[in-house]
């Protein structure tokens, strides 16, 4: 099992890298071979100590118990959650309680395009849930099979980027930025407290 990456407070200032591993869903054709070539993040210009975002952590904007999706559940199951709870993404937690992944929409999408070759999703949700028009070119029987064949650990984002819930919302803000994503886990020890998403940060800097 792939290890969380846990970014830890005192990071904020440190360049962050990433990679951003391929995979392939059971059955589906190989993907393009993905880059071994590891990016980074140039430094943020610090901000001041008395900042809102370094005195604030994300203790105090996440959003507590985060709706969650194991990693053996379908993907058509998984966004039928995510429909229902009106969120676009998913952490996805093993039976013993660890993050082993996130689960979001461009994941899904990245799928549907390497096993169906569907070359882009546009509103997905509407796209699953109320079919495709005939010009779009796409069997809606072919998509709906990848959705119910493929389980959530094969289309998930691993290992996934995590912050701890003392960690300051500069640094939650710096994560996503760098690596391109809209939430970041929130961990107290090895455990799931919480999920911290862009629009979490907004409201938080629009109330302070």
């Amino acid at each position: 099992m792939n290890a969380v990456r846990q970014l830890g407070s005192t990071e904020w200032n440190k360049p962050l890298l990433r990679v951003r591993p391929s995979m392939t869903p059971s059955g589906a054709s190989p993907q393009k071979k993905p880059s071994t070539r590891w990016r980074a993040a140039g430094r943020a210009r610090p901000p001041a100590a008395n900042s809102f975002v370094i005195n604030v952590s994300v203790h105090d904007v996440m959003s507590r118990h985060p709706i969650t999706v194991g990693p053996d559940a379908t993907l058509l199951d998984a966004l039928v959650l995510m429909r229902s709870q009106k969120v676009s993404g998913l952490p996805v937690v093993s039976e013993n309680g660890k993050l082993v992944g996130v689960l979001s929409q461009r994941d899904v999408a990245r799928t549907l395009r390497t096993a169906g070759g569907i070359p882009e999703v546009t509103g997905l949700f509407d796209l699953l849930m109320f079919g495709l028009s005939e010009e779009a070119g796409v069997n809606v029987q072919v998509l709906r099979r990848i959705l119910e064949e493929t389980n959530v650990r094969d289309a998930m984002s691993s290992p996934p980027i995590a912050i701890p819930s003392d960690a300051s919302l500069e640094l939650a803000a710096e994560v996503m930025q760098e690596n391109e994503i809209n939430r970041v886990p929130v961990l107290r020890g090895d455990r799931l407290v919480g999920i911290v998403t862009r629009n979490d940060l907004v409201r938080a800097l629009v109330h302070s």
